[in-house]
Formats: structure tokens, sequence, C-alpha cells
């Protein structure tokens, strides 16, 4: 049991210091949280070890003190927990009704242990220690048996509302949602401990010894949390990862297009001889191959700094190509999906004649009115199609030596220019998705074609 707790102390702790310092870089209050319920409730493992157990009862002059002191950890983990389902409920997390939460569990926890800690110093323990074996020991004795009782008490009633209040948070099979269900079962399972611990506590304050093995099964309760707390927690933070890797893969073919090509870097008009020509083509690609293991090398690990730095860029991108557009395109889009759309309506959507007879009026390959018929176009993805359609026009004009369109013709807003903060990560992957897959874009873009073509991604 020793090897056990001291292997769940390392791995409590050294996740909860991996989140604690992930957390830092986050503004959410819900990681900080998480990250202290696991540190806090790593320390359960510590102070049960016998040598921190017997040097703390040497330090404080309180042979059992650790006992109290594990108790009322346990306590105050559960009541982050409880704080984490305010924090993952939308509405419970409004501050009014998060204030009204507070004050009225917070005084309940604060009770309990004050309770709890003037029940312990009541009574002068003698005798050896016993780390997994308190409530054995000294059941017998009225302020012991009332310190637990209250305890097991507060322990049952926090973890029974936490886990129901956990239920239900998120919607089933997304990442969340299973690091919640674990969560609830981690947080369940607290409630087997109290229910073997009191068994045993009743059971040894009369004086039958017969079930002092339940409280053995109870300590073997925390690890089990522990393992499947953390379980929940890493499956969602890789399932997280995975999920931000895939939009910043999806975003990189958006970053390209928006970047100044290094043509339009600033020439030199003296001639230069062969010699030095050579020596910077190697410069340049030296410089290149430097910038690329950098990047990696930054971007690689942190994979939320890359997704963030490629949709500050892709924005920063935005404004220098917004001299080339104009608001043609947006409403070439429009007129597109409202023909198309209106074809669907009509029932008409997989007939080839209608497909073929729309693709002549506006211009398109037939295939780009079948792809376009065979996808839902909900306001979402219009403004995604416009906008990548914009962005594709504006590059190739650009890359092509256009002039910038006059500045009383430009567009004056890019389509999802005013997205919320909130949502604009799921805008430029939708956005960056229509640029890749949706044929539509480059037929509208295909006028500004330079004579030596620039490829579109996913052309």
């Amino acid at each position: 049991m020793t090897v056990i707790y001291l292997l769940s102390g390392i791995a409590c702790t050294t996740a909860g210091v991996i989140k604690l310092v992930a957390s830092r870089k986050d503004k959410e209050l819900s990681l900080k949280v998480t990250a202290w319920t696991i540190l806090i409730g790593g320390q359960i493992f510590w102070l049960t070890l016998p040598t921190v157990y017997h040097a703390v009862g040497e330090v404080c002059h309180s042979a059992s003190l650790a006992t109290l002191l594990t108790d009322s950890t346990s306590l105050i983990a559960t009541g982050l927990a409880h704080l984490l389902t305010q924090l993952f409920h939308p509405l419970r997390r409004e501050p009014p009704r998060l204030r009204r939460t507070l004050l009225t569990w917070v005084p309940f926890y604060a009770a309990t242990l004050i309770a709890m800690t003037a029940l312990f110093f009541s009574v002068d323990l003698k005798g050896p220690s016993h780390p997994l074996h308190f409530v054995v020991a000294y059941g017998h004795i009225p302020q012991i048996f009332a310190m637990q009782t209250v305890f097991l008490t507060c322990l049952t009633i926090s973890t029974t509302v936490v886990a129901l209040q956990f239920r239900g948070l998120t919607p089933p099979g997304t990442p969340l949602a299973k690091s919640v269900r674990s969560f609830t079962i981690a947080v369940a399972l607290d409630v087997v401990k109290a229910v073997f611990t009191l068994a045993a506590l009743i059971s040894a304050s009369s004086g039958f010894n017969h079930l002092n093995f339940l409280a053995d099964l109870a300590w073997v309760v925390p690890p089990a949390c522990g393992l499947v707390a953390s379980y929940g927690l890493v499956s969602f933070a890789l399932a997280s990862r995975r999920a931000e890797k895939h939009d910043a893969d999806t975003l990189e073919p958006l970053w390209d297009l928006v970047q100044v090509p290094e043509d339009h870097a600033e020439a030199d008009d003296e001639p230069t001889s062969a010699w030095r020509q050579v020596l910077r083509a190697w410069w340049r690609a030296l410089s290149a191959w430097w910038k690329a293991v950098r990047d990696w090398a930054r971007w690689g690990w942190d994979v939320r700094f890359r997704l963030n730095r490629l949709m500050i860029e892709i924005r920063d991108g935005e404004d220098n190509l917004s001299p080339w557009m104009s608001p043609w395109i947006v409403r070439q889009v429009a007129d597109a999906v409202a023909s198309v759309k209106e074809l669907v309506d009509s029932g008409m959507g997989t007939d080839g004649p209608a497909q073929l007879r729309l693709a002549q009026q506006h211009n398109l390959a037939v295939e780009t009115v079948s792809f376009l018929a065979s996808n839902v176009l909900d306001e979402d993805q219009v403004i995604a199609m416009q906008a990548a359609a914009t962005i594709l026009d504006a590059a190739l004009a650009r890359a092509a030596g256009n002039p910038p369109v006059p500045q009383d013709q430009q567009l004056t807003t890019l389509p999802g220019q005013d997205v919320p903060a909130a949502g604009e990560r799921e805008y430029l992957v939708r956005v960056a998705q229509q640029l890749a897959a949706n044929p539509l874009i480059r037929s509208l873009a295909r006028n500004h074609l330079p004579a030596t073509p620039v490829s579109a991604p996913g052309a």
C-alpha cells in the first residue's frame, strides 16, 4: 500500500504542477481550479505515507495530527471539485448565481472543518500513531467518533452533490464529456470510501472488530479515485491537443496564402556579379532553413502557441490584403448560393440539366454546382465561403502584380471580420476548409490569375 500511495502522490503532484504551469497561459479560472484540485487531492497520498505521517506527528507534537490534515484535505479537494461543477456550467458560472452558491456552501465546508478541528484537539490521544487504522484504533473515543461522523457526513453529502452536478454538464460523445464522466466516477468513489469507513467506525466503537477490514478497503479507494480522475484529465488534454493540432494544420494553407510574397521584397537595382548572386541565394536558403528549424522547435511542442500565432498572423495578412479586396466577389458568392438553394428547395438539386443551366447562368462548372447542391449551406458556411473567395481573389491579384482596387470601391469589411473572439478559431477554420475544398472559391477567383498561375490551397 505504501508503494501505491507513493506512486499515486508522485503522479497527482506531477499532473497538478503541469496543469498549473499550463494554466498560467490561460485566463480561464476553471483550469487553475482543476490544477489546485489535483495538487491538493494529491497531498492525501503524501500525508498517509508512514514516514510523512510520523514526521508530522513528531514536529507538531501530536501523533495522529496527519489524520486531521488528511480528512481536511479531502474536504477541500471535494469543495474545489464542487466549484468546478459551477465553472463548467454556462449558467451556474454567472457571477450572481456563483456568488449565491459560494455563500451557501463555503460556510458549510468551513463549519465542518472547524468542528473536526475542535473535536480532534478536545482529546489527548495517547499511544502510537496509526496512519491507516485511525478509525479502528480510536473510534471508541466519543470525540473521535463525533469527528469522523461529521467528516463522513459532510463528505457523503458533498460528493453526492458534486457527482449529480457533474452529470449532464456537456453533450455526450465530446472529449469534455468523457473527462467529466471520469471526474464523476472518481468523486462517486469517495462515497464508497465514506460507507466503508463509517461501517468500520461504528463496528470499532461498539467493540465489534469483525468489520475492521473495511477500514483497509476504504484506503484502497483514493488511489482508484486518483487513477480515474487522472485518466479523465489526460484523455481530455490529449483530445484537446489533437483538436488544436488539426485546426493549426488546417489553417496553414490560409496562413501561406495571406503572407506577403518574397517577390515583393525590395529589389537591388545595382548589378551584381554571378558569385554574389550565388552567395546571396545560398544565404537566403540557409536563413530559410534556420527559420524552419526555429519555428519547428517553438511550434512543434506548443501546439496552442502555434495555433494562436497562426490566427494572429492570418488576421494581419487579411489587413495587408484589404487594398485588393472588392465587394463584387462577395455578391457573386451570395448570388450563386441563393440560386443553388432555390434549385435544392424546388426538388431539382440532383437534376443534371437543371444543374447545367444554373452553371451556364453563373459561368461555373457543373461540378461546382453539384458540390454546392450536395452540401449544407447554412449562414456560417456562406460567410466562410465569401471570406475565402475574397481572400483568394485578393491574394491572386496581388501576386499577379495588379494594382489595388480604387479606395472608394474597396470592400469595407471582410465577411466574418466582426466575429466574437470566442468564435474566431472556429470561423477561421471554416474559411480554411472552404478554401481547400470548395471549387466555387477557385472558380470566382480565376479572373485574377496571373500569366504564371499561383496555386491555390487544395487546387
